[in-house]
């Protein structure tokens, strides 16, 4: 493979490691995920910038941001990340790829490459040249670079290299992180399920190293087949993703090196990052008086599992509900009854969702709890007054008890409250003479007239227009 590689991170002390196949446990900390927040970059002088959950390279598929430069200058796409924690050594760290399918051999339109860079706080602290396709990997320890609580500048960037051509430069960085990592072990015992990232700094002593993460079982011994590896053509870091969640026999993993030395290594299991994505009432109207169901959406937007290992609740205005279960990437509807809100208006909902992470142990025996809150207003109506039994044979209009209005014919019966947050209306259908409640509108801003047009709704008052 032709390539050009440069490091340009500052080193720091190297720590020692644990070669035991014991009991060692150890966690990986996602601080940021740049395919999964690519709408949040600045992105300047990029040809064309996209997610792409499969690019090949290499015949090796990775989730990329394809990022094709122009002629000219660097496209960088570029985020400020927010770090609220950190532990152990943070990697700043992704894989260089140039997409199969390229031709080389295009003598009208030539291709010699690209060059890909990676930054923090506008400090470039890795970069490769690729001349052809597949992958390379970027990694640099940024662990003097990143604190609890400081806001970093990470950016990845391409260009069409020192000639400006920019033919066939289909650029991309696979599954790029900021990762933090509890741990400097080669070897660990782990909760299921077993899906992290290990880290390994190499020199190799074969034109191709091959680094491989090998799933144990409880006693600590190789499970045969179950592997994840990745093929070294350079030194320094190289970083190896493992999900070995589908075996419940894996309770460990081991990292090895064939074809080269392994000078350390940094790992551990993902944990589940959870925030609340929405909190709303169960029903569209809601009166004072009566129990407030509400309902609480939680999404993991983290790359482990959330399972009961991690005792994870919800706690809204003090009342609390176990959560369980919830894969990477995936979310889930939680119902809980509040007491009755003895007055009408907005109501305001606190919620909070309770996790353990920490030591990635048999048992979380050393958990730490993270949260996340978020709070709501949802809108009470007054009790409902004493509705007409009967039907009237034409249009009727009312001013009820409470506020309310009626507004009803021989067939359809409107109960609007205009003095809440947006106004709103129960319809009603007449049904073998009895009146049935068929949908809540809320909030109420319009109405289609006889003519199809849309009528702004306003109240003054106890007068509607």
């Amino acid at each position: 493979m032709r390539w050009m590689l440069t490091n340009l991170y500052i080193p720091v002390a190297l720590l020692s490691f644990s070669i035991a196949n014991g009991s060692s446990k150890a966690d990986a900390l996602l601080l940021w995920q740049g395919v999964r927040d690519l709408e949040k970059a600045d992105v300047k002088n990029a040809m064309s910038i996209s997610v792409d959950d499969s690019m090949k390279a290499g015949g090796v598929v990775r989730r990329a941001i394809f990022l094709h430069p122009l002629p000219q200058g660097r496209a960088t796409a570029e985020w400020h990340v927010t770090v609220s924690r950190t532990r152990g050594r943070v990697f700043l760290c992704a894989f260089a790829g140039l997409r199969d399918g390229i031709r080389w051999d295009d003598k009208e339109h030539p291709a010699d490459g690209a060059r890909f860079y990676i930054a923090i706080n506008g400090e470039e602290v890795a970069r490769v040249y690729l001349k052809e396709s597949g992958w390379i990997p970027l990694v640099a320890d940024v662990t003097e670079r990143v604190s609890p609580g400081r806001t970093v500048r990470i950016a990845l960037m391409t260009d069409a290299g020192p000639a400006s051509n920019a033919n066939y430069d289909w650029a991309g960085f696979g599954e790029p992180l900021l990762v933090a990592l509890s741990s400097g072990v080669q070897a660990s015992m782990v909760a299921y399920p077993c899906a992290g990232i290990a880290i390994a700094r190499i020199k190799r002593t074969d034109e191709s190293a091959k680094v491989c993460v090998q799933a144990l079982d409880e006693d600590g011994q190789p499970i045969d087949g179950v592997t994840a590896v990745e093929i070294a053509t350079v030194d320094g870091y190289i970083p190896v993703m493992f999900n070995f969640s589908a075996d419940k026999r894996c309770r460990g993993y081991k990292v090895t090196v064939d074809g080269g030395e392994l000078i350390e290594v940094w790992s551990g299991i993902w944990t589940p990052e959870l925030e609340i994505a929405d909190v709303g009432p169960v029903r569209a109207v809601n009166f004072a008086n009566e129990p407030l169901p509400v309902r609480i959406t939680v999404r993991n937007v983290g790359l482990g599992a959330l399972t009961k290992m991690h005792r994870a609740f919800i706690t809204v205005n003090g009342k609390r509900k176990l959560l369980m279960n919830i894969p990477p990437g995936e979310q889930r509807s939680v119902d809980i009854k509040l007491p009755a809100e003895v007055k009408s208006g907005l109501a305001e909902i606190t919620t909070t969702v309770h996790w353990g992470t920490g030591e990635a142990g048999r048992g979380l025996s050393k958990i730490v709890r993270r949260r996340a809150s978020k709070k709501a207003n949802i809108s009470i109506w007054e009790s409902l007054p004493e509705l007409p039994r009967d039907a009237p044979r034409e249009v009727r209009i009312a001013q009820l008890k409470r506020g309310y209005l009626l507004l009803e014919n021989a067939l359809v019966r409107w109960v609007i409250q205009p003095n809440i947050n947006g106004m709103g209306a129960l319809v009603y259908a007449r049904i073998d003479g009895e009146w049935e409640l068929a949908a809540t509108v809320t909030p109420l801003v319009e109405l289609i007239d006889g003519d199809g047009n849309l009528v702004p709704v306003q109240f003054e008052g106890a007068n509607v227009r």
